[in-house]
């Protein structure tokens, strides 16, 4: 019965079409950890990623493309490096987002290189996309947790972030400096 429930478990948090963690369990990882740095304070970061021009490949390249696309590009995730005790999660949509405990800005940032470069190396097919292949744009956050403020906090900055970096160009990182501040990496 515990191996019927442990499957159980493992089932209810991980989304289908990736095989990554899905929001919920992102969720309730996010808050554990934005509680553990409270205590113990140690930094959080978090990269959201957006698929760039993703409703124009799957209006293009249709339903059963879009799903072979984002398997591919979440199955891309396990190839990062570094660091190993970070959750990778399919937050929504054509979204990614990866929590860092115990990690900078720094850190986030070379963690956020690795996947571009991952991505833009598998050079999948995207027709409707000035580059002609998919592209992914990065924000990052980081923040050392405190009982200040909600969690909630560093999921925008980091979403804000991803979504400044859209109208600039193609598969670039953006990092939140501070909450009205966000300097943009160049694209490829």
């Amino acid at each position: 019965m515990t191996e019927a429930k442990r499957q159980l478990e493992i089932l209810s948090n991980t989304d289908r079409l990736t095989n990554l963690a899905n929001r919920h369990y992102f969720n309730c990882m996010f808050l554990n950890e934005w509680n553990r740095g409270c205590r113990n304070r140690n930094p959080l970061s978090l990269i959201m990623s957006d698929v760039d021009y993703f409703k124009k490949f799957n209006d293009h390249y249709g339903h059963l493309t879009r799903d072979a696309c984002f398997q591919t590009l979440s199955h891309s995730l396990s190839q990062v490096r570094q660091p190993s005790w970070r959750i990778d999660s399919h937050y929504g949509g054509d979204e990614f987002v990866i929590l860092l405990p115990h990690t900078d800005k720094v850190a986030a940032f070379e963690t956020a290189q690795q996947i571009k470069q991952i991505i833009i190396s598998l050079a999948i097919l995207h027709g409707k996309n000035n580059t002609g292949i998919i592209g992914i744009s990065i924000g990052i956050a980081s923040l050392l947790p405190s009982e200040q403020y909600s969690h909630e906090k560093l999921l925008l900055q980091a979403d804000e972030s991803a979504l400044s970096g859209i109208p600039f160009c193609c598969s670039c990182i953006a990092i939140a400096l501070s909450e009205s501040n966000i300097i943009i990496s160049p694209a490829i």
